[in-house]
């Protein structure tokens, strides 16, 4: 993901503080219906808690219990790393994550779901065909 621009923001709504980033070359996911739908050659998605920190300001973006209406602070600040670059991506002994972004943000990824919850899934992330994620018994599952 070094270095490669982040194409698209699903945020917001009905998803709450889900989200998933587009990542790298704009590749075709499809087409129907006269139209061509595409997506990065990276695709992360995060359910569990996170944090959009601005090291710049010095101060916290946004962050997972924030609003997430399509135009609450959650979404508006998710939203500003569209066309940021990747510069560098942090994995700990317990896959808990850290994507620095160019422009000084960092967005924290906390893998805090665990077995005693419904959700099963931390973090996923696909990449040319192959999907890993981390489930909520810090595993890495391969798909």
């Amino acid at each position: 993901m070094s270095n490669k621009r982040v194409l698209k923001v699903n945020a917001g709504g009905s998803t709450g503080s889900i989200f998933s980033l587009d990542i790298g070359d704009e590749l075709i996911k499809e087409e129907r219906g006269g139209q061509t739908f595409y997506q990065g050659e990276c695709l992360l998605m995060i359910y569990c808690s996170w944090r959009l920190f601005d090291i710049h300001g010095k101060k916290p973006v946004t962050g997972c219990h924030e609003n997430s209406d399509l135009n609450g602070s959650m979404t508006l600040g998710l939203k500003s790393l569209l066309d940021d670059t990747v510069e560098k991506v942090l994995l700990t002994s317990f896959y808990d994550i850290s994507v620095v972004f160019k422009s000084g943000k960092i967005l924290s990824v906390f893998c805090d779901l665990t077995p005693y919850v419904d959700e099963e899934t931390n973090w996923f992330f696909g990449l040319q065909g192959k999907y890993y994620s981390i489930n909520n018994n810090l595993q890495l599952v391969e798909d």
